[in-house]
């Protein structure tokens, strides 16, 4: 005789995946918002700070502002919202369940590009909530700003380990970070350290099939003081180039984002399109297979280090303010193949 299910058995497994039903979406409600409340913010910082440089570059001759109403926000042309130039709207929708407050209309005067008022801004949401400060002399959060750099280099021998000495201030919000190119690929490589802190593998990129490949790591709230950048294994030993660089008023760090050529030939290694805020930065790792000729990092990009070509290798390494939110990084070299990897740190 089979045994079926009773009544209050039923009753059970029906209330039970009622409530984890319930639970999933709550839980999935949570996360949309919380990343709606973060979209939002990254959109309000990027729109400030477009706003002010094209009021300051004099763009079509006129103030620059932001706007927000009836969950737009809008970056607008014009001494005012009400007498703008409709035509160059650039508008985002921000999610419904999203309130921003502590500001309405914020106009950024031409050629100085000061803000008609200072703001306290809030964006919340679910229990989540980020803010933005707009000062006197323009919006927050405050640029990326390059604290220092440091490098290390040797193409002449193969080596297993190498480490130099990096300087690092005392500002608020610092980030390291450390790229690295090799002459070999599929190198076992220890996570380098900084005053004894490992730190973590970002991304990386090979150039070819068994030749050289490239690295980008980081580091939070790196130890203030003058330290040493350590790797203390790279296996099989290698030629290499290395640079570090800090930087503050660093929120967070993107995804890196690689390019390479591949057997094809190029004068122009680059990053590809890299999405940023404005006022960030992109820092990058190039490796250029030439025998010869020279290597030179394309403005407004600033070099950190360049190895000429040796051994049919050379390479760089360079930062650059991002003042849209697409930035690629690229140079131009004597042709042959490349790798170029790069990543933003956000404001």
């Amino acid at each position: 005789m089979k045994k079926g299910f009773t009544l209050i058995e039923l009753i059970l497994v029906i209330s039970l995946m009622m409530l984890l039903g319930t639970m999933g979406t709550a839980f999935t409600a949570r996360f949309l918002s919380q990343n709606a409340v973060g979209n939002a913010r990254d959109q309000l910082s990027n729109d400030f700070k477009k706003a002010q440089l094209n009021a300051m570059m004099g763009k079509q001759n006129s103030n620059w502002g932001v706007n927000y109403a009836s969950n737009t926000i809008t970056l607008y042309k014009g001494a005012s919202y009400a007498t703008r130039t409709t035509a160059l709207d650039e508008t985002f929708s921000v999610y419904s369940s999203i309130n921003i407050t502590g500001f309405t209309d914020i106009n950024f005067a031409r050629a100085t590009g000061l803000p008609n008022t200072t703001a306290t801004i809030t964006i919340a949401g679910n229990g989540s909530s980020q803010t933005i400060q707009v000062n006197g002399s323009g919006s927050g959060p405050s640029s990326v700003t390059l604290d220092a750099t440091s490098s290390s280099a040797n193409t002449a021998s193969n080596v297993g380990t190498f480490s130099w000495t990096h300087v690092t201030g005392s500002q608020s919000n610092m980030y390291m970070v450390v790229g690295m190119y090799l002459s070999r690929q599929g190198a076992t490589i220890t996570a380098p350290t900084y005053n004894g802190v490992s730190m973590t593998l970002l991304g990386t990129v090979n150039l070819n099939t068994n030749i050289a490949e490239a690295y980008i790591y980081g580091l939070a709230s790196p130890a203030s003081g003058s330290h040493t950048v350590s790797f203390s294994s790279v296996s099989p030993t290698s030629e290499y180039a290395a640079t570090a660089a800090t930087f503050y008023n660093v929120s967070s760090v993107g995804t890196p984002v690689s390019n390479t050529n591949g057997n094809v030939a190029s004068t122009s290694p680059n990053t590809g399109a890299i999405t940023t805020i404005v006022g960030g930065v992109v820092y990058d790792v190039m490796q250029s297979m030439v025998a010869s000729g020279t290597i030179t990092a394309t403005s407004p990009q600033t070099a950190i280090l360049i190895e000429a070509p040796s051994t049919a290798l050379g390479g760089g390494f360079s930062y650059q303010p991002a003042t849209t939110t697409s930035t690629t990084n690229s140079w131009t070299t004597s042709s042959g193949i490349f790798a170029n990897i790069g990543v933003a740190l956000r404001p």
